[in-house]
């Protein structure tokens, strides 16, 4: 029915994404390497998930709601800084819907979208 289709299309998200974020591994290594070098901005643990608006706990189970995003922010790394676009992450290279394919009484609502600057 409808929910197993919506999960075929949560794992297909999600598959893609891990394929976008191998290809962004090796940039991020590099990133990694030159940051090292100038002692600049490493990332060492990034997390992409959903919280609640107001407890600020993470939405569901944060094992399935949830991804290591390391790779994908190192990625985006450029002269000891980084800037993501004040929008949902999903919509980013390496980057998936982590709650599509949950059933809507599994989650109450997200966190507003915030600006991803960090500068070392």
């Amino acid at each position: 029915g409808l929910f197993r289709r919506q999960q075929q299309q949560a794992e297909n998200a999600r598959d893609e994404a891990y394929r976008q974020r191998n290809v962004m591994e090796r940039q991020a290594k590099i990133s990694v390497a030159k940051e090292e070098r100038e002692e600049g901005l490493v990332i060492i643990k990034a997390i992409y998930g959903v919280m609640d608006s107001e407890s600020y706990e993470w939405v569901g189970d944060r094992r399935l709601c949830s991804m290591d995003a390391t790779a994908q922010v190192q990625f985006w790394v450029q002269d000891s800084s980084v800037h993501l676009p004040a929008m949902s992450k999903k919509h980013m290279l390496g980057f998936y819907d982590v709650m599509m394919g949950l059933k809507t009484g599994d989650w109450t609502r997200d966190k507003p979208a915030t600006t991803g600057d960090w500068t070392r």
